[in-house]
């Protein structure tokens, strides 16, 4: 039996324009070279180099009919199929935000990328197959998983994530620490108001205000999330509550 992985922009199906769709996905190259160094056999590699963008393909066999099934104008044989070519295009050049490709995978339930065309789509194969070139955001994020906090979080997926917001609430010259990983996030001060971090972005905030002159970073990042368990510690009083998305290679 055949899995239907959904594939949507934004929450649009793509499935209305396209009979078939799938991705050719791969793994993010790691960002940097290792250096050489002269009496150590092969490259030097550093173990918290970051991936880059992962390159994805999106191929669609694009419909000849509208989304009812039916062909409406009279323009031969190609149907609908500059239509429905067109309004895929459209979904993949946002110019407000990146386009949030979204799928359900079998194994990890609803999962999604941002992604960016970057370039014009060719044909393969059939003359309306057609392939669109795509950078995507290196990992496949999971649904966010809401209130979790110490002693223990657990990422479920099988890449680091960084897609994590961590709200402090209450508490005086407080850190959270991840011992597992050796990240750690400081604030200072007693917060009459809770201050947000998201991990991703690097935005933190109290009160909906930019509030970054609160917060000290151990590592020089916010703090990310190994595959399996990660073990925290939250000193200086008060509560946390972090967000997570599991996060995924392929």
């Amino acid at each position: 039996m055949s899995w239907d992985y959904n594939y949507r922009i934004d929450g649009t199906q793509l499935s209305t324009y396209a009979k078939v769709v799938r991705i050719m996905d791969t793994v993010a190259p790691l960002r940097a070279r290792n250096p050489q160094v002269p009496w150590m056999p092969g490259n030097y590699s550093d173990p918290d180099k970051v991936p880059g963008p992962a390159r994805v393909y999106l191929d669609t066999l694009v419909r000849w009919t509208n989304s009812a099934g039916a062909v409406t104008h009279g323009n031969g044989e190609a149907g609908h199929m500059a239509e429905n070519l067109a309004a895929i295009a459209a979904l993949l050049r946002k110019h407000t935000a990146l386009p949030l490709l979204q799928r359900n995978d079998p194994d990890k339930g609803q999962v999604s990328r941002e992604v960016e065309l970057i370039g014009t789509p060719s044909r393969i194969s059939e003359r309306n197959y057609f392939r669109w070139p795509l950078v995507a955001y290196p990992y496949w994020l999971g649904a966010a998983r809401t209130g979790l906090g110490t002693p223990s979080l657990s990422n479920l997926g099988d890449a680091v994530s960084y897609a994590a917001v961590i709200t402090f609430t209450g508490g005086t010259n407080g850190k959270l620490t991840n011992s597992t990983d050796g990240s750690g996030i400081s604030f200072s001060g007693t917060l009459a108001t809770p201050v947000v971090v998201d991990c991703a972005t690097g935005e933190v905030t109290q009160g909906g205000s930019p509030a970054d002159a609160l917060v000290e970073y151990d590592t020089g990042y916010p703090m990310r999330f190994v595959p399996g368990s990660n073990t925290l510690a939250l000193t200086g009083g008060g509560t946390v509550s972090i967000d997570l998305q599991d996060a995924w290679h392929v």
